[in-house]
């Protein structure tokens, strides 16, 4: 087969690594233009507009352009239900997620009850700057079943991202009893990077760098014809936990802001302290 892209360079410029969280070994069988679906890890550990993505050989850039697909996936998730210990009348569904941060845009579920319907509202649990939790809603919609329906599934589309390892799907029953849900499932778009490779040796992707931009290849200008060539199908290793953390400490600045709070509180009480003993006591009557 001819050569894919001949005039185009496979190596980039020389890149610093040390402020990426995470690599993955990247598995190439045959050179030549490669596709590499991202797959959960670096999907939730990388940004959410996968700008820190960057694919190495030694210390050298790979170009890549990235092909975001209309491909969804689906993976089964666990969630358990319980009554509201303030409100009866409210069930609610604790859905674990595989990883937090995960670029979802459905969930699905489907029930075992013939008739009902319901205000089905998901949200999550987030911290502010002084550590209280709040709700932060994803998603709300009306279910309606009615028993001659073959359909029993329902989906919610995401209208926001999800940023922590569990979500809550929450419902009031009113006067009827609560409902049953199950298959409880997450669905996510897939994205894949598209490169050129001469050989099999074993390259790296990088991610987990919340400081970096968009990296800028000569490479997008013929993506099209990159995007349409015949390619090999690259695979992800085991995930790698590397010393950067820049993207870790930018989703730990909640627990930053209360660790500096509370400092700065300490300090506040010990100079209040101070100055009241410095000040001149008053005469007795």
């Amino acid at each position: 087969a001819p050569e894919v892209l001949p005039g185009v360079a496979e190596n980039g410029a020389p890149l610093d690594v040390s402020a990426w969280a995470f690599r993955k070994p990247v598995k190439i069988d045959h050179g030549g233009a490669q596709q590499l679906e991202l797959d959960l890890d670096a999907l939730a550990h990388s940004q959410p507009g996968l700008q820190d993505l960057r694919l190495l050989h030694d210390d050298r850039q790979i170009p890549f352009i990235v092909e975001h697909t209309s491909i969804t996936r689906s993976i089964p998730v666990s969630a358990t239900a319980a009554k509201d210990a303030k409100d009866p009348g409210i069930t609610r569904w604790t859905i674990q997620l595989p990883e937090p941060g995960l670029p979802m845009t459905q969930l699905s579920c489907t029930t075992l009850t013939p008739l009902f319907q319901r205000e089905m509202t998901l949200f999550q649990e987030m911290e502010d700057g002084n550590g209280a939790k709040y709700r932060q809603p994803i998603s709300q919609a009306t279910w309606m079943q009615m028993p001659d329906q073959t359909n029993r599934e329902f989906v919610l589309q995401l209208a926001g991202p999800v940023r922590s390892g569990q979500i809550f799907l929450e419902t009031r029953n009113g006067d009827n009893p609560p409902i049953e849900l199950h298959n409880f499932r997450v669905f996510y778009p897939v994205s894949r990077i598209l490169f050129k490779a001469t050989t099999n040796e074993p390259d790296f992707l990088y991610y987990g760098n919340a400081k970096v931009a968009q990296p800028q290849y000569d490479l997008s200008l013929v993506g099209n014809q990159l995007v349409k060539a015949a390619k090999s199908t690259a695979t992800l290793s085991a995930e790698e936990r590397l010393k950067g953390s820049a993207l870790s400490d930018s989703r730990q600045s909640g627990a930053g802001s209360v660790a500096l709070w509370s400092t700065l509180a300490l300090v506040v009480v010990v100079l209040l302290w101070l100055i009241a003993r410095l000040l001149p006591k008053s005469p007795p009557p």
